[in-house]
């Protein structure tokens, strides 16, 4: 490893006066006194007469002296406030163990069977009104084209025939080409029909569409589930999710949702689920008592079913009519509060029932709390959320170009399904992403946390740095809090965290 003069470390503080230090090298959080905290920035490599001197403005040398001899005793005793820093960042697979997993081993499949919507969602990126991007053709994906990346990925999945197998639809508004979706489906169940026990479809849609004819189909085959694009009470729904003459939509989702129920109920317990976005202007605490509080539960969705997301309005024209500071202070203080709300039950009562705020930190929080200890991390570092591109759940355009995910779509293509995945394309956009990972993240504090992967860095048919700069901001600060949530549970009722797992 290359020698850095630093530990390897993040420091955070509550408002109580409690100090702590996480080392990245073996993963464990230390509390730590004042003095501790404050020249553990000046602890390099040089004496310890010149740490002393350096701090001595702030402290006496008696004490500068204890503090050094106590921070030498973590790093000689417990390996902790190693200044190393990884030597490189690698992808983790060799040329032929990419090839294999894409020709093999491909999980699922994404097809985006429109570019058509009937709604003109404020937030959404393909608005017109947002676009900062070439506009998507308005066109249908055609049978045939769907069809052969049905072949296209059976072809691709031979070893991963025995697990579950996700077909996902996408657009636009998969609805508005349900004709292709129910094909799709036939043709799985009779080309196929070996799979059909572990095959399941997904439709993504706003839910606006589910006439009796789709809604007959639907619980008529039961390995169809519907993901619906929900956001939460009226109010707040219908300030961003719109017709195109900017009348709500919500009324007509709870009717749908309600002709679902009343005619197979089966079908709505086990295959239906809500997708809310969390969007400006924010209102976390309509959000949690919507879902969450509200005695009837909205409409006995549970709450396993309810997947939240965090608006992403990278370079779209949404944001223009907010004053973003503002925006970002109320943001916080509705955080604070359905966070806090959650701990504070969590540590009084030993479990917190289903909220937002547990939805919204439960992933972070039990990560950190069944997270491994170690001795110090290796010279060679693999990110373990890179997927391999296109070979996890590809994601298949209109036109037939294949994607890397939903998340990226194929505006940077990697192939298409009649000519095959661009093996050399693939390995070079790898290239750049490994190259960027070695200049930006070998030296960053949340390396173990890190979950970045090729839509964090990929906008447009480009690798978009400052893109990646974003998400990378917005993983820290996550990752701080819960910190600071976390070692606030251990004062107060560590064993309470049991009750997350």
């Amino acid at each position: 490893m290359k020698k850095h003069r630093y530990p390897f470390i993040k420091k955070f503080s509550d408002h109580n006066g409690n100090y702590y230090i996480y080392d990245v090298h073996t993963n464990r959080i230390v509390e730590v006194n004042k003095i501790v905290y404050d020249i553990i920035n000046f602890f390099d490599i040089n004496s310890n007469d010149v740490i002393i001197n350096k701090a001595q403005k702030l402290y006496d040398r008696k004490n500068l002296e204890t503090a050094v001899t106590e921070i030498y005793s973590y790093i000689t005793n417990h390996g902790i406030f190693l200044s190393d820093r990884p030597r490189v960042i690698e992808f983790g697979l060799s040329y032929d163990e990419l090839k294999e997993k894409l020709e093999n081993e491909v999980k699922g499949l994404t097809l985006n069977v429109t570019n058509n919507c009937n709604l003109s969602c404020r937030y959404c990126p393909y608005n017109e009104d947002n676009m900062s991007q070439e506009m998507r053709p308005k066109i249908n994906m055609e049978k045939d084209v769907a069809l052969a990346a049905i072949d296209f990925f059976f072809r691709h999945n031979q070893r991963a025939r025995k697990e579950n197998i996700i077909v996902s639809f996408y657009g636009g508004e998969p609805i508005l080409n349900f004709e292709v979706i129910k094909a799709c489906v036939e043709y799985v169940k009779s080309k196929y029909k070996d799979f059909c026990n572990n095959t399941h479809f997904i439709i993504n849609t706003n839910g606006t569409l589910l006439d009796e004819d789709v809604i007959s189909y639907l619980v008529t085959n039961n390995k169809v589930f519907l993901h619906i694009s929900l956001d939460g009470p009226e109010a707040v729904h219908d300030g961003n999710r719109i017709y195109k003459d900017g009348s709500g939509t919500f009324k007509t989702i709870v009717r749908n949702l309600e002709r679902i129920r009343q005619k197979d109920i089966n079908y709505y317990e086990n295959c239906i689920a809500l997708k809310p976005v969390i969007a400006p202007p924010f209102d976390l605490i309509s959000l949690d008592n919507f879902f969450f509080e509200n005695s009837e539960k909205f409409l006995k969705i549970d709450d396993s079913k309810i997947f939240f997301n965090y608006v992403f309005t990278y370079k779209i024209k949404y944001l223009n009519g907010f004053d973003i500071k503002k925006l970002k202070e109320k943001l916080r203080k509705q955080q604070n509060f359905v966070f806090g709300s959650f701990i504070r039950e969590l540590t009084e009562k030993g479990f917190a029932k289903p909220s937002l705020g547990r939805k919204l930190m439960l992933d972070m929080l039990y990560k950190i709390y069944k997270r491994n200890y170690y001795s110090r991390l290796p010279e060679k570092w693999v990110f373990r959320s890179f997927c391999v591109p296109g070979g996890l759940k590809p994601f298949i355009d209109v036109d037939g170009k294949v994607g890397i995910c939903e998340s990226t779509g194929c505006i940077l293509d990697i192939g298409n399904i009649y000519n095959d995945y661009d093996l050399e394309k693939i390995i070079s956009i790898i290239n750049k992403v490994m190259k960027i990972c070695n200049q930006e993240c070998r030296t960053c504090w949340a390396i173990r946390f890190c979950n970045v992967c090729f839509a964090w860095l990929i906008y447009n048919d480009e690798i978009d740095l400052n893109k990646m700069h974003i998400m990378c901001s917005a993983l820290k600060k996550a990752l701080v809090r819960s910190f600071l949530w976390y070692v606030y549970i251990l004062k107060r009722n560590p064993k309470s965290l049991e009750s997350l797992c």
